[in-house]
């Protein structure tokens, strides 16, 4: 599976991640349906799952590949940074909200999101 995933950052670098139903933390963005570009994904991800309509800009970052247990096949996440204007209230159906977070904090707050934080960490590492 082939996702395009949006690293959203504030004015004090903390990440945009969505609050899953559940309470788990995600990056926002998911799955590129046939015929789509990772760009178009990543724009109907964003509306969909936090009424964002105003993708400024988008930079692809890195690929990153990973086995998921769940779904026993390998995916490839395209990790874009992303400027958008942020909704005054984050209104989707498929999330709880979102919030920004620093990204030592991700373990402490959801232990289950060892890809978010692997991920977030490499970013971290190569700026």
């Amino acid at each position: 599976r082939l996702a395009a995933k949006a690293v959203i950052r504030d004015e004090k670098g903390r990440v945009l991640l969505i609050v899953e139903k559940g309470g788990h933390f995600g990056l926002p963005g998911g799955g590129i349906e046939f015929g789509e570009s990772a760009i178009e994904a990543l724009r109907r991800e964003l509306n969909e799952e936090l009424g964002i309509t105003d993708v400024k800009s988008t930079t692809l970052m890195m690929a990153f590949p990973y086995f998921s247990e769940s779904r026993q096949a390998w995916a490839l996440w395209l990790l874009h940074q992303t400027e958008v204007t942020l909704p005054e209230r984050f209104v989707g159906d498929r999330s709880e909200g979102a919030v920004f977070m620093n990204i030592r904090d991700l373990l402490s707050h959801d232990p289950n999101q060892h890809r978010v934080h692997h991920v977030l960490n490499n970013l971290q590492n190569k700026n």
